[in-house]
């Protein structure tokens, strides 16, 4: 399975295929945002994490050469960090394994550039990605009451990679 990455730079390349390629998945994302994912950002967000150099979006592609689903992460590598924002897999894209290929493939790909720290917030009622995350080596730290806008509450998860 491969997996694509959109980040700044992707936006500020001399080629304008590829600009046009990275908008264009820029826009898939943001569609599936907005269709799938229970709190979706405001364009507004959208537009200031594109401006932003921490942050880079992994990706797959289905058979039709569509957005399967993505993982955006601010990355920070003074810090060696990296912060989980959002996850989304596509609903004909679901229990196939696809979300743990891109979970698992975009955190050896952060790996690679020198940060084993990861830490995420997921909601407290959404088992499926709670299991997911587990799986692949997160570990719930706290509770954090009304994290979300609707009241709900979220898991602070963790997931140390050892570096040795």
């Amino acid at each position: 399975m491969k997996i694509f990455t959109l980040d700044k730079a992707s936006f500020e390349s001399q080629d304008s295929l590829s600009i046009n390629n990275a908008n264009q998945r820029f826009d898939d994302i943001i569609s599936l945002d907005n269709s799938h994912f229970p709190q979706p950002w405001t364009q507004q967000q959208w537009v200031d994490l594109s401006s932003s150099d921490s942050f880079t979006i992994y990706y797959l592609l289905d058979s039709a050469d569509e957005v399967a689903g993505f993982a955006l992460f601010d990355i920070f590598q003074q810090d060696s960090r990296a912060e989980l924002h959002k996850m989304i897999i596509s609903p004909h894209n679901r229990e196939i394994g696809k979300g743990h290929d891109l979970l698992h493939g975009s955190l050896n790909c952060i790996v690679i550039r020198g940060i084993y720290n990861f830490v995420l917030e997921v909601s407290v009622l959404n088992d499926n990605a709670i299991s997911l995350y587990q799986r692949v080596g997160f570990e719930i730290i706290r509770e954090v009451k009304r994290f979300y806008s609707n009241g709900e509450s979220a898991y602070t998860m963790q997931y140390l990679v050892n570096s040795n």
